[in-house]
């Protein structure tokens, strides 16, 4: 099942931190989330996604490339 809302407990496991760390991310405003009801929260599946995409690092390997190819430019 691909559900397009998750549960705390859900979202904990599916990003791979403890269930304390997401509330420090949730508290501090760090990470998309909703509250409906004033209570639960959720967090949909494809925001999510996008925030974990946001912290991509450049391998050495991209580096280089993406060097290599200004050089040839010049």
């Amino acid at each position: 099942m691909n559900k397009l809302m998750l549960t705390f407990k859900e979202t904990a496991e599916y990003i791979g931190v403890s269930e304390s760390y997401l509330y420090r991310l949730t508290s501090n405003k760090l990470i998309p989330h909703h509250k409906p009801r004033g209570k639960m929260l959720y967090f949909n599946r494809e925001e999510l996604n996008e925030w974990l995409s946001r912290g991509r690092r450049e391998s050495e390997e991209d580096i280089l490339r993406e060097a290599e190819e200004s050089v040839k430019k010049m």
